[in-house]
């Protein structure tokens, strides 16, 4: 969760995410991909939230490279 946390440092950004785009599971420390309904898909709220969180994340891995560089060989690793 730190790692979050610092990637979507804006409270109500990460409400919006985890409405939105992600639930958290097992006690909160797991992230799964929600399942949007069709009417969710057309909502500007959803697409106005993915825009954030990809220019955030765009940002984070511009700023922080050797992190975004451990979490991607991980992620090749694992198979994720």
């Amino acid at each position: 969760m730190g790692l979050y946390c610092d990637v979507f440092s804006d409270v109500v950004l990460r409400q919006a995410i985890e409405n939105y785009i992600v639930e958290l599971v097992e006690n909160r420390t797991r992230f799964v991909q929600r399942k949007p309904t069709p009417r969710e898909l057309r909502s500007e709220n959803l697409r106005s939230t993915v825009t954030k969180a990809a220019q955030l994340l765009d940002e984070y891995r511009k700023k922080k490279p050797e992190i975004a560089t451990k979490y991607i060989a991980l992620e090749k690793r694992d198979g994720s």
